[in-house]
């Protein structure tokens, strides 16, 4: 899990549009979706990357 969780983050860092809202993220921005994740404010159901 922390090794799926650091390609994640890395993926997030250099190549997602980080700011802009995703309608697939319930409509935050992946950095706002992470922070929520994290402490258990959201959750994730799949789908692709």
């Amino acid at each position: 899990m922390r090794e799926a969780q650091y390609f994640l983050f890395d993926y997030i860092e250099r190549y997602y549009n980080r700011k802009r809202m995703h309608s697939a993220l319930d409509d935050l921005s992946p950095v706002e979706f992470r922070k929520k994740l994290l402490h258990n404010q959201v959750r994730f159901f799949g789908g692709t990357l």
